[in-house]
């Protein structure tokens, strides 16, 4: 996963509470080996994690993405962070070996209490005891390729980010000027995450993602938001293409296809994670539905009087944006069509036999 793999904080070997005189220090270490061609010395890079092509130019670039508080705290969210000696260097100690499980054994206790009558697991409450624990489970199971592993490792940061107790890692992290909110730092996590998702670098869809969101966590509202505005700004923009592609009526059905095409998983996707019946929804349901009838009536009002049937393709498109219609005034004018185009289809097919039985 690239924001664990090629994390700043990892190129420089530190964990995330590092603070600004130990990363240039580590920085000026490890691009001494560099210059003199040996390997740097074993840190907190875990190179079990993954390969680590470290160079002078890698590491300058790594320094500069922790130079301001923001870009830090973005970083850290996706690091390992020391919130207790006995137990964190012990798996920190797993992870340089590349015992990935130890590690995550060694959280997994603090987070997890299982019942001994049916082996059920539920959350531990997050204390002062622990916290850290949230976040380093989170990071080292992000590594894994397992859903259900790496919907637990993103429930437990979002408890993390929630508590009071991530005050303290913010602190750890940045300088005293820097000035955040709970919200503003799980937005940020998740747009992240959000990111890696569309990658495909992590094993995650974003229904899945939302459906975490469902434990009432504060951020919920406002992320389901950015999300529909991603998705209605992309319709929007394929809308519009189609629009101006149909003014050539006779290119107006391949408009239609291509839109379609261009936005069916989009819309899908809209109506699973807000629900058909939210106004975001329905209301750009409706406008996608009503171009897709429209590229159909004008690709059958350019060919109908010709010898080209435009009945067969345009009845798809009316079919589709029928599909896709979510309110009553949409899906009627749709379905008006559909009847209409039948009813002209059948005439025509009748004066035909009619004329050949003339002939």
């Amino acid at each position: 996963m690239h924001l664990i793999s090629n994390n700043p904080y990892r190129v420089l070997g530190v964990l995330a509470d590092a603070t600004v005189r130990e990363i240039i220090r580590q920085a000026n270490t490890i691009k001494k080996f560099l210059t003199a061609g040996q390997a740097p010395p074993l840190d907190y890079s875990f190179l079990a994690l993954g390969n680590l092509n470290r160079s002078i130019e890698s590491v300058d670039v790594a320094v500069a993405k922790l130079n301001l508080d923001a870009d830090k705290m973005t970083a850290a969210l996706f690091w390992f962070y020391k919130g207790n000696d006995i137990t964190d260097e012990p798996a920190f100690d797993a992870l340089k070996t590349g015992d990935i499980d130890s590690a995550l054994q060694i959280w997994d206790k603090q987070l997890f209490t299982e019942t001994k009558e049916n082996g059920s697991r539920y959350w531990n409450p997050i204390s002062e005891k622990n916290y850290f624990a949230f976040h380093n489970y989170f990071v080292a199971s992000l590594l894994s390729n397992n859903s259900a592993k790496i919907s637990n490792a993103i429930s437990a940061q979002l408890k993390f980010l929630e508590s009071h107790f991530c005050a303290s890692f913010v602190a750890k992290i940045t300088d005293r000027t820097f000035k955040t909110t709970t919200k503003e730092l799980q937005l940020t996590f998740l747009n992240e995450i959000l990111k890696e998702i569309e990658q495909k670098t992590i094993n995650l869809t974003l229904v899945k993602l939302v459906s975490i969101l469902n434990n009432n966590y504060l951020v919920k509202q406002d992320f389901i938001k950015n999300i529909s505005r991603k998705f209605t700004g992309k319709i929007t923009g394929e809308i519009e293409i189609a629009c101006k592609s149909r003014v050539n009526k006779a290119n107006a059905a391949k408009a239609g296809d291509i839109l379609y095409n261009q936005t069916k998983d989009d819309l899908e996707q809209l109506k699973i994670i807000l629900g058909v019946q939210d106004y975001a929804c329905f209301n750009i349901a409706d406008k996608l539905a009503n171009e897709i009838l429209q590229c159909g009536i004008d690709y059958f009002e350019h060919f109908k009087d010709t010898d080209t049937d435009p009945c067969e393709h345009s009845m798809k498109l009316f079919i589709l944006a029928d599909s896709m219609a979510v309110g009553n005034v949409a899906k009627q004018s749709c379905q008006k069509n559909i009847m209409n185009l039948h009813q002209w289809n059948n005439k025509k097919k009748n004066i035909l036999n009619r004329l050949f039985k003339i002939a």
